[in-house]
């Protein structure tokens, strides 16, 4: 398995930059606007989210960890398959995701101070958003190559859905597994101590 994806970078070394920097950019910039809404209404989607949130901290804390992997995977299986659609759906989920979560940013700075925030979001997001970036990457690639195809190249979708695939079973999952425990057991601990 290792060297299949030792030869998945170098095969995808011409184009997996580019697509990364894009995704990036593009969630940047979503959540900078995100970032940038007024307080009230940052405020506001805070309360609907906490309260749309609110029966999930009745859960066993496992089957919570389990429930967040499993969305997460989904969604990032799901943005890598959407790309097929001429890239729009990694474009579209890079997007809400980035602008909803400067909103959150916002909401917690505003509520708790940024130390709070970085505590609460850092832990588990430098793995989860990583993994948001690179499954976004890989459906804007798939973008890009059913283009390719449409404009008559001789090139196999099949073969390059397989491998954004392996990559993804490889690499994504597990990151964004350790994300969810993180996000369960470690995260709320660091942030109650500092509180």
């Amino acid at each position: 398995m290792r060297q299949r994806i030792q030869d998945l970078f170098i095969n995808w070394r011409e184009w997996f930059p580019a697509t990364i920097f894009v995704s990036l950019a593009i969630f940047t910039v979503s959540g900078l606007a995100g970032y940038s809404t007024g307080a009230s209404e940052s405020k506001s989607v805070m309360e609907e989210l906490m309260n749309t949130l609110a029966p999930l901290k009745r859960l066993n804390h496992l089957f919570l960890a389990a429930l967040i992997f499993f969305n997460n995977s989904i969604k990032a299986v799901f943005t890598i398959l959407a790309g097929l659609l001429l890239g729009l759906g990694p474009l579209v989920f890079l997007t809400l995701n980035g602008f909803l979560l400067g909103i959150v940013i916002k909401g917690v700075v505003l509520e708790h101070g940024a130390i709070m925030t970085i505590l609460g979001l850092l832990p588990h997001g430098i793995l989860e958003i990583p993994s948001i970036i690179l499954s976004s990457a890989m459906g804007l690639h798939l973008g890009i190559v059913v283009f390719k195809k449409i404009a008559g190249r001789d090139i196999q979708v099949k073969k390059e859905i397989k491998q954004c695939l392996i990559f993804y079973v490889a690499i994504i999952l597990p990151a964004l597994l350790v994300a969810a425990f993180v996000e369960v057991f470690v995260t709320p601990a660091l942030a109650g101590a500092f509180r």
